[in-house]
């Protein structure tokens, strides 16, 4: 590729990604010169290969703010248009209504039954995912915050068929090609677990940690279910705050996600918390190839890089059809890495919805030591969902004593 179209490639991608951003916010706020620069400066980063430099950079950020704007007037006229004859049609409509009110009473004492107008169906789905939402719940009982955080799906993704997939569902018929992974990982649940060096890894009591593959096996879970099925995979810790149909209602794209950390090409993974795809899409045919999961090394404690995020990201090639919704519209906070030490590119912040003691009256709590949540939560009004990190994370081990053998 040469550098003209490898600049305009990268370009074009970033102005893409921009006016979907500017497709789900209010126009009235992007109009503002600090909003649209922020978005510029959101989408237009630095070029990870260096093959773009900083001044052309800048250049490119003056041509993109000059292209949104048009973009942006193209949008608004029309709606300005479309707000006069919706105030006409509203008019119209409570005459009607006024009408119809009478008829029903005048027809109520003639004991004649008028229907009522049906009222018109969404936009159609024109994306080529398929309306499906998929959850996994394995292992015991699930816990409380789970069944509060399906209302929220019930209520705003009403348009998709909801599945919950459990225990009784890891077959062979349904994971032809993880299911001897899946048992591979189980044989190792509840055992010590021990470092590269054969050191069994002790907590802060001097108890040895133990395997937890719960969340290892829905790794490979989500993958094959999203490829044999289609459709979008949500954690179960996720809270659906407002709906989505319009907004995953995009033609052109065949693998969506949305990353915790803002610069996506920059960082080596990509969150498996949320991920929507086509079925038997390119992207994660190549994650089940047997090559692929026969190199995964289950002992690793460290699952990310092994079945979790960094092993989604390293499925996905510049040649593909996906798209990164902006960090914000799925994780609006995002935990310390470590105590102390923020994620990259992003300052790390609290869950304004949850704590672990009772701030306020509102807050209910939950089982299992899992604190207080202010649920529905209403802190987060510009995200779609959120990830409510705190309530997961069972695998992560932060620091940790040795016993030799």
């Amino acid at each position: 590729m040469s550098y003209d179209s490898y600049k305009h490639n990268y370009y074009e991608e970033a102005l893409k990604e921009a006016k979907v951003i500017i497709d789900n916010e209010s126009l009235i706020e992007i109009k503002k010169d600090i909003k649209l620069i922020k978005i510029v400066n959101e989408v237009l980063l630095y070029d990870p290969d260096d093959n773009i430099s900083i001044d052309e950079i800048d250049d490119l950020k003056v041509y993109m703010i000059a292209e949104l704007e048009g973009y942006i007037n193209s949008k608004s006229k029309p709606k300005e248009k479309k707000k006069q004859k919706s105030k006409q049609k509203g008019k119209k409509k409570q005459k009607s209504k006024q009408k119809l009110n009478r008829r029903r009473k005048n027809n109520k004492r003639r004991n004649i039954v008028v229907n009522t107008p049906i009222k018109k169906s969404k936009k159609d789905w024109i994306s080529p995912i398929p309306k499906k939402v998929h959850l996994i719940w394995i292992g015991g009982d699930p816990p409380d915050y789970l069944k509060l955080f399906l209302q929220t799906f019930e209520k705003y993704l009403q348009e998709f068929d909801i599945k919950i997939w459990g225990n009784k569902d890891i077959t062979k018929t349904n994971f032809p090609k993880t299911y001897s992974y899946i048992q591979k990982a189980k044989r190792l649940q509840g055992k010590p677990i021990k470092d590269e060096d054969d050191n069994t890894m002790l907590d802060d009591n001097y108890e040895s940690y133990k395997y937890s593959k719960w969340a290892q096996i829905t790794d490979l879970m989500r993958l094959e279910i999203i490829c044999n099925n289609g459709g979008y995979y949500f954690d179960t810790t996720f809270e659906i705050l407002k709906p989505m149909y319009n907004l995953l209602n995009k033609k052109e794209f065949t693998f969506v996600g949305c990353n915790e950390l803002p610069r996506f090409k920059n960082v080596s993974i990509l969150s498996n918390s949320f991920f929507g795809a086509t079925k038997n899409n390119p992207i994660l045919r190549r994650l089940l190839l047997k090559s692929r999961l026969s190199s995964i090394d289950f002992h690793d404690h460290s699952v990310d890089f092994q079945t979790g995020p960094g092993y989604l990201r390293s499925g996905i090639l510049p040649e593909d059809s996906y798209f990164i919704f902006p960090t914000n519209y799925f994780y609006p906070f995002v935990e310390e890495y470590a105590p102390g030490v923020d994620p990259p590119y992003r300052k790390s912040s609290k869950n304004k919805c949850h704590d672990k003691t009772k701030k306020r009256k509102t807050m209910k709590q939950l089982n299992a030591k899992k604190g207080f949540l202010e649920f529905p939560c209403k802190k987060y009004p510009k995200s779609y969902a959120l990830k409510h990190w705190q309530l997961g994370k069972s695998w992560l081990i932060s620091d940790y004593y040795i016993r030799s053998e």
